[in-house]
């Protein structure tokens, strides 16, 4: 996963150490790992999303 997903985890750590993720990241977080695309995908509530250091797939099109 650290290969294919592009993801800084000292990032993603520091964003965990800051206890703000509930429930409501896990559907749009889980899209961008298994690269599908929805409609109802908000970046916002990506927890990934600020720490990826490529883009998606979907969006290098």
């Amino acid at each position: 996963m650290k290969k294919a997903d592009h993801i800084d985890y000292a990032c993603l750590k520091k964003k965990a150490a800051e206890r703000k993720f509930s429930h409501d990241n896990i559907s749009h977080s889980l899209l961008t790992l298994m690269e599908s695309q929805s409609k109802v995908y908000d970046p916002k509530l990506d927890i990934f999303d600020s720490c990826r250091t490529l883009p998606l797939p979907q969006e290098q099109k």
